[in-house]
């Protein structure tokens, strides 16, 4: 492969893809931007970013959540959401 380095969003989602195994170095954006792994090192890296949509799942769903508390006239009294694992499908 012509990458210097691949950062995924979740790595559990291309581990099976065609040529997962054939990447250099690969590392999720969160630990890039947590500092755990190195991300741009120089201007000459050349890196692809594999993000395949959890990220615009989460914000939807935040929004979706946001918008929920608007309508009912609730906005202003929402301080914090309690958001334990989920243990069922629909745990909304």
């Amino acid at each position: 492969m012509f990458f210097d380095k691949v950062f995924a969003d979740d790595v559990g989602h291309v581990k099976n893809f065609k040529n997962f195994d054939k990447f250099k170095r690969l590392a999720e954006v969160s630990d890039v931007v947590n500092g755990v792994k190195p991300g741009r090192e120089n201007d000459s890296e050349r890196i692809l970013a594999y993000n395949i949509g959890v990220s615009i799942h989460d914000i939807y769903f935040a929004a979706s959540i946001y918008q929920l508390f608007k309508e009912t006239g609730k906005l202003e009294q929402m301080q914090e959401i309690d958001m334990k694992e989920p243990t069922e499908k629909f745990w909304i």
